[in-house]
């Protein structure tokens, strides 16, 4: 396996092996590579600055998936390869990968080699998923090496490199084909029922199927599209045992401006749905969004399956229509539909016009096919 470095890294990688006396473990640190290796093999290496922390970078040359390392010492970078290893299994693994069908991965290379990068077009990839990390700053985790959560947002971007416009990670499975061969994945499903609780008046139902290998944050976007949210507000999913789900960049700004110091408040952009959602545990759990508002939904895990290939969340069955953003919660929609259903009523023409956008989007987009056009283009 070929790890293409910036001058930068390789200089890291050259301090290490002086500092520690040795060589780096299972590899060769050269100045150029004369070994022919398939492109599937090779890898692009940085570093970058985040803050007081340091972000190892490596973006897979030909899909642009991408894992990211904190703050590696020189102990940790001398075991760079294992822990490279450790990493990529993490995330293939989320994506539904077998651990063994990854070993063939890992296993069937000629050596690994950490050597300069000259291929202006390589660097130029890896430089975008550097100017994408600012979106997901929030996901950087300073306990763990391996930051997981981060390389698994950054490997879901579309790639649009060469004309592929999907996941990174899609765009690697589909190498991997190509590579090596059909593969049997292994990707939890489950069928959840979602309720949004409307007093004196009947629940607005939708039944979604969706892959469990997603973080909560995912599911936040899919309740959003599948209710018409505009996502303009916090939300937070409650679990059984009381513990508390939300986006990372709010419980950052909950901590900066000193609102709370909650213990059972975590990060739903870090804790993946097959981390908690069975069957048999958290099978029912509430989502609330705007607490302004507060639109509760309850959400029902009616069943789990493994599926042998990726496939996006779909939208299978809807009852009843989503609520117009900032409508004033229950009460406010009650009044609000009494009062558009009124002609008569001395707010109704105000009310009308206060719709005069939401109405034409509720008749184009509030259908099973329109929905799930949004959440395969989201989440391919």
């Amino acid at each position: 396996m070929d790890f293409y470095l910036t001058q930068k890294l390789r200089k890291r990688f050259f301090k290490t092996e002086k500092v520690m006396g040795q060589s780096i473990e299972d590899a060769q640190l050269i100045e150029k590579t004369e070994t022919k290796t398939d492109p599937f093999y090779h890898w692009h290496g940085t570093l970058s600055e985040i803050g007081h922390d340091e972000l190892f970078i490596f973006t897979h040359n030909t899909t642009g998936m991408t894992l990211t390392f904190l703050n590696l010492v020189e102990d940790e970078l001398i075991e760079f390869i294992d822990l490279f290893e450790e990493g990529l299994t993490q995330l293939l693994s989320r994506f539904g990968f077998p651990e063994h069908i990854i070993s063939q991965y890992t296993q069937s290379v000629n050596g690994h080699r950490l050597t300069k990068a000259t291929d202006m077009k390589k660097i130029g990839k890896n430089s975008i998923v550097q100017a994408a990390l600012g979106r997901f700053t929030d996901l950087i985790d300073e306990d763990y090496l391996t930051q997981e959560a981060l390389s698994y947002a950054l490997s879901s971007l579309k790639s649009h490199a060469d004309g592929h416009d999907e996941s990174r990670l899609t765009h690697f499975y589909n190498e991997w084909v190509k590579t090596f061969g059909p593969i049997q994945l292994t990707i939890p499903m489950a069928e959840c029922e979602i309720r949004l609780k409307l007093e004196h008046q009947k629940d607005s139902i939708r039944l979604i199927h969706t892959p469990l290998n997603l973080p909560f944050g995912a599911l936040h976007e899919i309740i959003q599209t599948v209710f018409l949210w505009e996502n303009s507000h916090f939300y937070q999913f409650v679990l059984d045992d009381g513990s508390r789900l939300t986006s990372s960049r709010q419980i950052a700004e909950m901590e900066y401006y000193a609102i709370s110091e909650d213990r059972q408040l975590f990060s739903g952009d870090t804790t993946f749905l097959s981390d908690v959602l069975s069957t048999e545990d958290n099978r029912k759990l509430t989502y609330v969004y705007d607490f302004g508002d507060n639109w509760e939904h309850s959400i029902t895990i009616r069943k789990v399956w493994v599926s042998s290939e990726a496939v996006p969340p779909k939208l299978l069955m809807m009852m009843g229509n989503p609520v117009p953003e900032n409508s004033g919660g229950p009460d406010g929609y009650k009044y609000m539909m009494d009062v558009i259903n009124d002609p008569e009523h001395e707010n109704h023409e105000q009310l009308k016009e206060w719709l005069s956008d939401y109405i034409p989007r509720l008749y184009s987009q509030n259908t099973v096919e329109a929905i799930n056009l949004q959440l395969d283009y989201k989440f391919k």
